[in-house]
């Protein structure tokens, strides 16, 4: 046989090596897929909590100060940092005890959206300045 034959011949069977090789790899990926899904479905469960704070929000306190035509901006301004200073405080003792505070609104609802486990509900209904939970 020629050289260039017996290269030829060499070449295809690194490549049918290399393929057989990927195709391995290929049924250890879906393997190594249904055990972190196993993994993960077994790991701790969290539960999503409204925390309806005691503060009023910022459009009751505007409402509460004088009708609309005289609020101003400072207005405005001043019961949302209002309620946003009463959000800090609960959201650093959240921070704390390392519960995650997802979102928040302080202008329609002074409520703060957190996940923790079951377990910790009597713990985030003891919080300071927390109406309902």
């Amino acid at each position: 046989m020629s050289s260039r034959l017996l290269d030829s011949l060499r070449l295809l069977g690194r490549v049918k090596r290399r393929v057989a090789c990927w195709r391995r790899k290929q049924v250890k990926s879906p393997l190594l897929l249904l055990l972190a899904a196993s993994v993960l479905c077994n790991a701790a469960r969290f539960e999503r909590y409204a925390l309806v704070l005691q503060e009023p929000p910022a459009a009751v306190q505007l409402v509460a100060a004088g009708s609309k035509k005289g609020m101003s901006r400072s207005a405005i301004a001043t019961a949302g940092q209002k309620a946003i200073r009463a959000q800090s405080a609960i959201r650093a003792a959240l921070n704390e005890k390392g519960v995650r505070v997802t979102s928040s609104n302080y202008f329609l609802a002074n409520v703060m959206f957190v996940e923790a486990g079951p377990e910790r509900e009597a713990e985030l209904r003891a919080l300071p300045g927390i109406a309902y939970v």
